[in-house]
């Protein structure tokens, strides 16, 4: 004979023991969907955060190259833009990192240049037209000449660059050197090689050293880079016929011809720093010529004295008649006919 009552209390323990284990089965399930979502969360937050780290370094990138442009095109010297960027105030620079202590002082950022956008920054866009964030960059004098300083003394500046993106920054610090052309201690340089000289024997054809503005340096007619050279290019001049005197000078000698190997700047003695300077000149060019093999660039007046220019001929080409002004750099022959003057 069953005991109903003892199977009943069976039936009730295990319908217990199943509800206890359904519940801990779900507290179970739903902390693993928890750490699931947190999880998920976290990965969502750490790849925003990469996005906006990247987009920051890129950002305060743009404001460096920004700057360094701005740098390069000016015409004032370091000296100048450096009291200009402590705003009047003469060895007053600050160097903080931070936007908001920066934007305390006086400084003037070299990046924003309007006045009005000093506080909100300069604003890039993308080539959609978007925009990701803001910069600011501030300029302050090289470690070496000390960062307060307005005064440079090696051409070295350095660069800090705050990106912004929301409530996240980033600082980035750059020295910068701004490039000159190395200085060429003669009118027309004969960098070596020379075999013969051919003079000119036209009387109305001159090469001077002195500058022509009188506010620049006086230099020699004409530079060779060995005794033998200056020899041979002297005795050449001197013909006959003798045109000794077209050819004027800081030497003084009649003709003006002088070695400057040890007055030569480093770049200019090899074929890899000629070539870089080339570059750096092509890159800079304002009128540019390809005439292709077999043919010539024919050039005639070129710039004005207001008016200064960079002319690259990738190839040959002719001169004159006519008027230049700045650079002409030609990577092929150079032929000069009628009355020309640069």
């Amino acid at each position: 004979m069953v005991n109903v009552d003892a199977r009943e209390a069976v039936v009730k323990s295990q319908k217990g023991m199943a509800l206890i284990t359904a519940l801990m089965l779900l507290a179970f399930l739903t902390i693993i969907g928890g750490a699931l979502l947190t999880s998920t969360t976290i990965d969502v937050k750490i790849g925003a955060n990469y996005k906006t780290n990247t987009q920051l370094l890129f950002l305060a990138e743009a404001g460096i190259e920004a700057a360094r442009e701005t740098l390069r095109a000016s015409a004032n010297t370091l000296d100048v833009d450096l009291l200009a960027a402590a705003g009047g105030t003469a060895n007053d620079l600050a160097t903080s990192t931070d936007l908001t202590t920066l934007l305390a002082t006086d400084d003037a950022p070299i990046l924003p240049v309007a006045v009005g956008s000093r506080t909100a920054g300069d604003t890039p866009t993308d080539p959609d037209g978007r925009t990701v964030g803001t910069y600011h960059v501030f300029m302050r004098d090289d470690a070496a000449d000390g960062a307060t300083n307005t005064t440079d003394t090696k051409n070295i500046v350095t660069l800090v660059s705050i990106a912004r993106i929301g409530s996240a920054t980033k600082t980035l610090e750059v020295d910068v050197k701004k490039g000159s052309f190395p200085p060429i201690p003669a009118a027309l340089t004969l960098n070596g090689g020379i075999g013969t000289f051919d003079a000119t024997n036209s009387n109305i054809f001159d090469v001077s050293g002195f500058d022509d503005a009188g506010s620049g340096n006086d230099e020699s007619a004409i530079g060779v880079v060995s005794a033998g050279e200056d020899t041979i290019v002297t005795t050449a001049i001197q013909g006959p016929p003798d045109r000794s005197a077209n050819y004027t000078g800081d030497s003084g000698g009649s003709p003006d011809v002088e070695d400057i190997s040890g007055d030569m700047a480093g770049i200019l003695t090899t074929v890899e720093g000629l070539e870089d300077i080339a570059d750096s000149i092509e890159a800079s060019a304002t009128d540019s010529y390809t005439p292709g093999f077999g043919n010539t660039t024919s050039i005639g007046n070129v710039g004005s004295a207001a008016d200064y220019r960079v002319v690259v001929v990738n190839g040959n080409a002719s001169i004159g008649p006519g008027t230049g002004y700045g650079i002409l750099m030609v990577r092929g022959s150079l032929p000069v006919g009628g009355n020309f003057s640069w």
